[in-house]
């Protein structure tokens, strides 16, 4: 479907009451939305177990509840492992007047902002941050021994477990790529169907840890049916009054391998960091979170999303 044609369902369908954590309770059989939900998500998975990598297209539409603004990026991501993938986004350059946007209570709409560019890359014992305006690039560096610890940390107010892998900015993809990921997240979220058609459901969820809620606190994910095909993701980011929206198309299963970046003539700003791991497990000491590598990284991403 196109995405012009999906976007208004998608805005539709996904801006509507969240959806309420309701705990599950082991010795109680499940609702039907919530046991629906579960059962789609595995039979989409197991439709797609062939598939190891995937990369195709996508248009973002990212919203700010606080200063009602939304801002439309479009680009390309690719995904092969935790280690390895890519996400490129530029701006929509598209006219303001043409877009349709999200609106207050009272019926002002919000205004509109092209997204601004960004190129990560995941290149298995490195992630690289590639400025391609100001030819310049920073460089994160894996540690080689992967420990398992999780760093914990802190921004500003907040306090959470952040991990910081190639499925990063969408943790269900199309294809399934991660399976076992996604089997995980299946355990560990509230669900439930909240919109199901013939042709279309939604599914609606809220992570029940800690590490997940640091990637957002809701999510909806928009399946056409017959066969499984994952079409649209929407994040709504800790706090509430942000959100972002994937639109995808172009989907190829098991791509070959792309290309590594040309970065001849790139300046390189950043200092490698290798003491500590992406992606832990344990809590550690809270004195040390603030030279953690996650906590840096942490905080440059989420201030991305404000400036």
């Amino acid at each position: 479907m196109d995405s012009r044609v999906l976007l208004p369902l998608i805005f539709v369908c996904f801006m509507t009451t969240p959806l309420s954590a309701e705990p599950i309770v082991a010795s109680k059989p499940r609702p039907e939305a919530e046991q629906r939900a579960i059962d789609v998500l595995r039979e989409w998975s197991a439709e797609n177990v062939t598939c190891t990598a995937v990369r195709g297209d996508f248009k973002r539409y990212w919203y700010d509840d606080v200063f009602r603004v939304q801002k439309h990026g479009k680009g390309q991501f690719g995904y092969r492992g935790p280690r390895h993938g890519f996400w490129r986004i530029e701006p929509a350059n598209l006219d303001p007047l043409s877009v349709i946007r999200k609106k207050t209570r009272d019926g002002k709409p919000y205004t509109y902002k092209d997204a601004e560019s960004e190129k990560w890359r995941w290149q298995k014992t490195r992630i690289l941050d590639i400025h391609e305006e100001d030819k310049h690039y920073e460089e994160y560096t894996y540690p080689e021994k992967i420990e398992e610890t999780k760093q914990k940390v802190s921004w500003w107010f907040f306090d959470f477990d952040f991990n910081f892998t190639a499925d990063w900015p969408s943790p269900f993809l199309p294809g399934v790529p991660n399976q076992a990921k996604i089997e995980d997240l299946i355990k560990n979220s509230y669900l439930k169907v909240v919109k199901e058609s013939e042709t279309q459901i939604i599914i609606a969820g809220k992570p029940i840890r800690r590490k997940d809620a640091a990637n957002y606190s809701e999510f909806k994910l928009l399946l056409e049916k017959n066969p499984w095909r994952l079409s649209a993701t929407q994040y709504i980011h800790p706090g509430g009054n942000q959100s972002t929206v994937y639109v995808f198309s172009n989907i190829e299963m098991n791509p070959e391998e792309w290309d590594e970046p040309d970065l001849t003539g790139y300046e390189k700003l950043s200092v490698n960091i290798r003491d500590y791991p992406v992606e832990a497990r344990k809590p550690v000491d809270e004195t040390s979170q603030a030279d953690t590598w996650s906590y840096f990284l942490g905080r440059c991403l989420l201030l991305n999303l404000f400036f």
